[in-house]
Formats: C-alpha cells, structure tokens, sequence
C-alpha cells in the first residue's frame, strides 16, 4: 500500500513530538539570526557582497553532493546533455554561484525600511526598493 498523507510509510522515522513552544522559541530564534544577518551583511557593501557569494556557491557546489548531482541532472536534461559533461557542471555550478548571491539580496531584505530612499542596490534588493518608491508615489489605489 502506498504512502499517503493519513499513512505515512512505515518505514519512515517519525519525529518526537515537539514541546509545547519549542516551535516559537525556534521561530523567534531564527528570526532574531535572520534580523542580525540583514544588519551585517548591509554593512558590506553591494560589490563585495556578490563577490564573496561566488565562491560560497562554489563552495556550496562542492560540498552538497546530493543537490549537486540533482543539479547536474536537470541541468542535463535542460542542455540536452549529459551529467558528466563539463558544460552541464560549469552551468550547475554557476547556478549555484547565483543562488548565493540571491540569498544575500534574500538576507538584506529583512534590513530595509520602508522609507529608504537610498540609490538602488544591485539585484532583487534594488528592484523591490524601486516597488516600495513606485508605491508610495501611487499612493492609496495604486493609480
């Protein structure tokens, strides 16, 4: 019989349950990282930013063997390559370059303030910074 959300498979470990709170300390923890990476990481500036999530997707790409290879397969099947070829591993890999730095532009999201009004960072970052100016010179209805 297959697995379905009402039978989990049994073969699957299941998880203690949880105290009760653990889940909020854990969520308020994270928050509170999430808010204090946001605030360090904006006081880099953008250039080098993007240069240290190169190598950290690299990295990233070299020491997760199990998304690696996923990568490697879909990028194949997307290239109409195969895994082993080095153009495959040379997109994978500069994807995952790319993935870091959107996760930086991710992390300095929680640092903006809704009244900046500062010039336009690179990437996501300074797209939803031009969002926030297009607002608020819309106003209420959006024009």
């Amino acid at each position: 019989m297959a697995a379905t959300a009402a039978s989990p498979a049994r073969n699957q470990p299941q998880l203690p349950a949880a105290k009760p709170g653990t889940v909020r300390r854990r969520v308020a923890l994270g928050g509170a990282a999430y808010w204090a990476g946001a605030r360090l990481l904006r006081a880099v500036p953008a250039r080098v930013r993007h240069a240290a999530a190169a190598p950290g997707g690299a990295a990233w790409f070299w020491l997760s063997p199990a998304q690696r290879r996923a990568a490697l397969d879909n990028y194949a099947a997307a290239l109409g390559r195969e895994p082993g070829d080095p153009e495959v591993a040379r997109v994978a890999k500069r994807a995952f370059q790319n993935y870091g730095r959107m996760l930086m532009d991710f992390l300095l999201l929680g640092s903006l303030s809704p009244s900046e009004d500062g010039p336009a960072a690179y990437g996501l970052v300074g797209h939803v910074r031009l969002l926030r100016r297009r607002a608020r010179l819309l106003g209420p209805g959006g024009g």
